[in-house]
Formats: C-alpha cells, sequence, structure tokens
C-alpha cells in the first residue's frame, strides 16, 4: 500500500532537488540514476510521478536512513485513472496520433491536480530547483510561481527538433528525406508543425494565464519548457553529435542509467543466471515497459526466427505471457525481468522497440541490435543506430519469422560488418556517466544560486 499521499513526499521531509516526470519505467530510470548521483554528492532530492512507480523509487533509496534518501511524491495522474479499460497502450502508441491521445487525454484533463500536487510538494519540501520531463508541462509554472531554478531535460534526440541533424518523425518518417535539402527544408517543416503544437498547446496556455503567467510569445509547446538556465540531453553525443540550432545552455552529457535489480524474481534471476552459463551467448527480446503490452507477433516472430537462425533466446516479456513456442524448450527461457547490465553483454543480438534507454543499454553492451520501433523517439533512435552500424531495423508491422531470421544472421556476419559497429559505438559511450555529469550540472546552478 502506498505511504505517499498526493503532493507530499514518502521520504525526506525537505529536499533540494524535486524531479517531476511522467510515463513508463523509462521515464522514471534516468532521473533515479541523476537522483543517485546527487545524492553521492550530499544533495537530497524527490521524485514526483505516478503512484505505480512509488516501489521502485523506494527500491532505488534504499531506505537506508543516512542523509541524501531519496523521496517519492505521488503526482497525479497514476495510470489507473486514465487506463481503466486496460487498453490505452494501442492508442498511446500510435505512430501517428499517439502524441495527440497523450496531450489531449492525459495530460491535459489532470492539469489542475498535477499542478497542485507539485506546487503543494515544492513548497512543502523547501526545494530549490525543479527538474522537468517533456510531459511534465506544470514543472515550469511551478518554478515560475515559486522563483525556483528550473532545468529541463531532453531524453532523446528527437525532441529537440534539430534542422540540422533532423529526426524521424514517426507520422510521416519520408519527410526524413528532406535532409538532403539541407536545413532550410526542415525549419520549414517545423513552421507547419509549430501550428498543430499551438493547437495542443492551447488548454495548457489557458491553465498558465489561469495562474497569472503569461506564455512567452512565438515559442511552440515544446519550445516553452525549455530552461533558460540549462537543457540537459539525457543521451550520448555519440547518437546524436551536438548541433549548433540547440536551444542555448544545453548539454549532453550521455545517457542517464540505472537497473531495477531489486525488482526481479529470485526464482527468475537465478535460473537466467543458469540458463546463461550453459551455452552460447543467446538472442534477447525485449519491448521496453510500453511496447511490451500490445507487441506480442514480435515476440513470437522473433523466437522463431532466432530458433531458425540456430541461436538460443531469452525472451524478457514483463506482465505479459510468453508466446506458447517458448514453453518446454531448454534453447529458450522467459523471465518477466531481468538488469541489462547483466543479460545484454551476455547477449548475441539483442531485439527491441528502441526506446531511448534500451537502445543506450544494448549499445553500452557493445552488441548488434534488430529494431522493431513502434511510435514516437523510437524510429529516430533506431535510424541513429542504423547510422552508426550498430544494427538494423524493420517496422512494427513488417515483422516475420523470415524477416527475423534473416535480420539475426545479418547483424551476425563479420561480413557486414554490424559487430565490429556495435563495438565501436560501445567503445565510444562506454567513456560517458549521464547520470553523474547532470547531477554536476544541477549541483552548479544550485551553488550559483546560494
Amino acid at each position: 500500500m502506498s505511504d505517499a499521499r498526493e503532493g507530499q513526499s514518502a521520504g525526506p521531509d525537505r529536499f533540494d532537488v524535486l524531479f517531476c516526470t511522467f510515463g513508463s519505467r523509462g521515464d522514471v530510470h534516468p532521473y533515479i540514476a541523476v537522483a543517485l548521483a546527487l545524492r553521492e554528492m550530499g544533495i537530497t532530492s524527490a521524485i514526483a510521478t505516478g503512484k505505480e512507480h512509488e516501489a521502485t523509487v523506494r527500491r532505488a533509496a534504499g531506505r537506508d536512513g543516512r542523509a541524501g534518501v531519496i523521496g517519492f511524491v505521488s503526482v497525479p495522474p497514476s495510470r489507473e485513472e486514465f487506463d481503466r479499460d486496460g487498453g490505452m497502450m494501442e492508442r498511446v502508441l500510435d505512430p501517428v496520433r499517439g502524441a495527440e491521445f497523450i496531450f489531449g487525454q492525459i495530460v491535459c484533463p489532470f492539469l489542475e491536480r498535477t499542478h497542485g500536487a507539485t506546487l503543494a510538494a515544492a513548497r512543502a519540501g523547501g526545494c530549490r530547483l525543479i527538474v522537468g520531463h517533456p510531459l511534465a508541462v506544470t514543472a515550469p509554472m511551478v518554478a515560475e510561481q515559486l522563483g525556483l531554478a528550473y532545468v529541463y531535460t531532453f531524453l532523446q534526440p528527437m525532441s529537440i527538433f534539430s534542422a540540422t541533424d533532423p529526426p524521424v518523425i514517426p507520422a510521416a518518417p519520408w519527410l526524413h528525406g528532406l535532409r538532403r535539402l539541407g536545413p532550410w527544408a526542415h525549419r520549414a517543416l517545423y513552421r507547419l508543425m509549430a501550428r498543430r503544437l499551438r493547437t495542443l498547446g492551447e488548454p495548457i496556455e489557458r491553465f498558465a494565464r489561469g495562474l497569472g503567467l503569461e506564455p512567452e510569445p512565438g515559442r511552440t509547446l515544446l519550445q516553452r519548457l525549455e530552461s533558460k538556465v540549462l537543457n540537459i540531453a539525457m543521451f550520448s553525443p555519440v547518437v546524436a553529435p551536438p548541433q549548433s540550432d540547440w536551444p542555448a545552455n544545453t548539454h549532453a552529457v550521455g545517457a542517464c542509467l540505472w537497473d531495477d535489480p531489486g525488482a526481479e524474481d529470485s526464482a527468475e534471476s537465478a535460473a537466467l543466471e543458469a540458463f546463461l552459463r550453459s551455452g552460447e551467448k543467446p538472442v534477447v527480446v525485449t519491448l521496453g515497459s510500453a511496447a511490451v503490452e500490445i507487441g506480442q507477433h514480435v515476440y513470437e516472430h522473433a523466437l522463431e526466427g532466432a530458433l531458425r537462425a540456430g541461436r538460443r533466446c531469452v525472451l524478457l516479456t514483463g506482465p505479459m505471457d510468453a508466446p506458447a513456442a517458448a514453453r518446454g524448450r531448454s534453447d529458450v527461457l522467459a523471465v518477466r525481468y531481468g538488469a541489462f547490465s547483466r543479460i545484454l553483454p551476455a547477449s548475441c543480438v539483442v531485439v527491441h522497440s528502441c526506446g531511448a534507454g534500451t537502445m543506450a543499454q544494448v549499445m553500452r553492451a557493445g552488441v548488434p541490435q534488430v529494431c522493431v520501433p513502434f511510435a514516437h523517439d523510437q524510429p529516430d533512435n533506431a535510424m541513429r543506430v542504423r547510422r552508426l552500424r550498430a544494427g538494423v531495423m524493420m517496422g512494427r508491422s513488417a515483422t516475420s519469422v523470415e524477416r527475423m531470421r534473416r535480420a539475426i544472421e545479418r547483424v551476425l556476419d563479420d561480413g557486414e560488418g554490424f559487430i565490429a559497429g556495435a563495438r565501436a559505438a560501445a567503445e565510444r559511450v562506454r567513456g560517458e556517466n549521464g547520470a553523474r555529469a547532470a547531477a554536476g550540472l544541477i549541483r552548479d546552478v544550485l551553488s550559483r544560486r546560494g
């Protein structure tokens, strides 16, 4: 049972930094990583997000009672409030209308409660700085109301919308070809997109005005979330090198990674350890914490494709059931959760949906990737993996057993260069410590403010 009431910290009564985030595990783990790094610097923090993540934050904090323990603040909406029938994920991961659904049906209807809980937490905790996630649209409002420092975070390259290094837009991936015309083409495209963003942002602007806050004219919804003090790009510059058109005061620090070993089932963990030791490196299949709910066909095709390629297979299935073909086989193991830092280096190939966190973990492991992006930033992340020659990609609706077999065999063919590309990328990203670098930047902002 949750100990955190809405807007109240379950943890330290006072904290320096309030992390405001929203979404799946992939939207929470990076902030946990930074909070742990801040703890080592003697800086207290709390993480404000949906109550379904409380157990995860508590495991990270360790509840060890020493100075700098990480707090948890329950901020609406929780998933049970906006997904009462359990069928939401298909709409969230719609490549064309997913973003519109998230803002229109999840973010905006809860603006008042989200703002109220965040404001109450910041006041009660006496925090000095707020860190915002792309969907934490009330975080900069609270910072402005209370006169606090505000830091914005980009979790993936796509969210910056650079014209000199343009992203793949999931609703119209063919537009990425405009890059051949030069930056002017994407600047024109972004001006057209800004009109749609203004429409999406109208309820948020009305709410801000109701608080006496006047949004800056001429800036899109996403631009208004950015900070004038510090923007942290929580991804590797190997994946997306800094560009001249990035927002001012933006620093690419590398991926901010944290595993959750406490989420492992002890019996499954022992079985996984035994499986990894018992034979050749397996193909690992994972769809993170979102696409896993609607990607059963990917698991089925990847499993059969791996077996046809003569490879053992590990399936990380989350809350979903393993495919029937996985049962009763000695060369297949299905577990609900496993720490990436342990599993991925012991694999030969990873098939995944290319969320930013999973991509970063696989890249650090130096293993070739088969990317099956679903929506949002995933197609762009997959493009960047392919650009580094660290893997291949196929559409979520284009998978089949035979295509998976060919993709797995291709990335494992030395002559194709994907093994070398994955290792070269790993050598470059392993020197990064994104969480520590991000924490250092936040500490510097706090020091300047006294």
